[in-house]
């Protein structure tokens, strides 16, 4: 299927190929999986991602040039579809491997204060809370909230997808944990860890993991509290706990009114 108009790049969704995973509805599982979430695979990728204005934060050269890699992927993929990318696959594990050990969504850099959002309403939160995380570690601090690429975290979600569309699940799985280490409770990393675990059959895994993450109340993560809901929902339903899934999809409905999975 095609992404929804205005959902991310226009990534060419291909049929999905026998996963490796219990015999039986192995196919029809992983797409109703992804389907359930509301999550096209691949379709993290916000629009804005690996397209920041690199003149808001005077990266690194090695960063800079990951962002130029990032910006060539999803070009790439969004052209030609998954198999565009094989070219570039080595430049971007590599690049992953050389990530910070954190890349936090609010930095502080002389006298501005970077903010890695890929979606402009994750932007508009994370920069209205920026001055007040700036002062409660220097109350006589004046800086400027600029935009900057979320240049790893989404370069762990392209590697990530591309593992997920063609069934290395495992794989896919352990760029999404290398993405969540570098910035916890990052958007696409979540959806993306629950739809995986959710394909392997690790239902109760997936729980646990999406109440953590609601718990959390990260305030970017929350912008998505409809999807969290639904992933919930969805391994209610598997793990035959009915009455709170329904209850999980109704909470959805009310954090995103009208959406045709939950309803």
């Amino acid at each position: 299927r095609p992404l929804p108009q205005g959902q991310g790049l226009p990534f060419r969704q291909r049929p999905l190929q026998e996963p490796d995973l219990a015999p039986g509805r192995k196919l029809r599982r992983l797409t109703s999986i992804a389907l359930a979430l509301g999550v096209a695979l691949g379709s993290a990728l916000a629009p804005g991602a690996g397209h920041a204005q690199e003149k808001a934060s005077p990266q690194s050269q090695a960063e800079a040039q990951d962002n130029r890699l990032l910006t060539a992927a999803m070009t790439a993929v969004g052209q030609g579809g998954f198999p565009a990318l094989d070219p570039l696959l080595p430049a971007l594990r590599e690049a992953l491997l050389r990530a910070p050990a954190q890349y936090p969504t609010l930095e502080i850099e002389g006298a501005r204060i970077l903010v890695r959002a890929d979606e402009p309403a994750e932007y508009d939160a994370l920069s209205k809370a920026a001055p007040a995380s700036l002062l409660r570690r220097n109350p006589a601090a004046r800086a400027t909230a600029v935009q900057a690429p979320n240049v790893y975290p989404d370069i762990a979600v392209v590697l990530a997808s591309e593992a997920m569309q063609r069934q290395r699940l495992p794989e896919a799985l352990a760029y999404i944990n290398r993405g969540l280490a570098l910035q916890p409770h990052m958007p696409g990393l979540v959806r993306q860890r629950a739809v995986v675990l959710q394909a392997l059959g690790r239902h109760a895994e997936a729980l646990a993991f999406v109440d953590a993450e609601l718990a959390s109340g990260d305030m970017v993560l929350m912008l998505h509290r409809g999807a969290l809901l639904r992933a919930r929902g969805f391994s209610l339903v598997e793990l035959e706990r009915l009455d709170e899934a329904r209850a999980a999809y109704v909470q959805s409905l009310e954090a995103e009114p009208g959406n045709a999975v939950a309803r």
